[in-house]
């Protein structure tokens, strides 16, 4: 049997979102959504996310965490909840579970990381928003 791929620090952040994704969207936590993301990612990238450990630090912080990290978003957005797409939290919980979970990672990187992968996965406009919590959690 060969080993998976490695997969890019990106990668692992997309992969952590989809997880993230599937939890709020199910009401299960982040461990316990590892499973239903199987139809989401291909077999070989799944298998190779699951098992790399960005993506277990920040399942697991956003796990342990989870009540702090809404908590956090929501003072910073300063509207109700859900006029947030699901997805832009998901952007924003991944990024904030990793600051907590990887402190040798500049925020400034997850900050530019978490507007990629919104601009690449969200609404118009999502990226903006998602800019505008993060920059205000972690810069305040």
């Amino acid at each position: 049997m060969s080993r998976p791929r490695k997969i890019s620090r990106r990668e692992a952040r997309i992969a952590a979102m989809h997880i993230i994704f599937a939890a709020l969207n199910n009401g299960v936590t982040a461990a316990e959504s590892i499973a239903g993301v199987c139809d989401v990612l291909e077999e070989e990238r799944l298998t190779a996310a699951t098992q790399d450990s960005l993506v277990e630090h920040i399942v697991g912080a956003f796990d342990l965490c989870r009540g702090e990290i809404e908590a956090q978003i929501v003072a910073s957005y300063q509207r109700p909840f859900t006029q947030m797409t699901m997805l832009e939290r998901a952007v924003l919980m991944v990024a904030l579970a990793e600051v907590r979970s990887c402190p040798d990672t500049p925020p400034v990187v997850v900050i530019n990381e978490a507007i990629e992968i919104a601009k690449a996965y969200g609404a118009e406009g999502g990226s903006t928003l998602v800019n505008g919590v993060l920059n205000d959690i972690l810069a305040g």
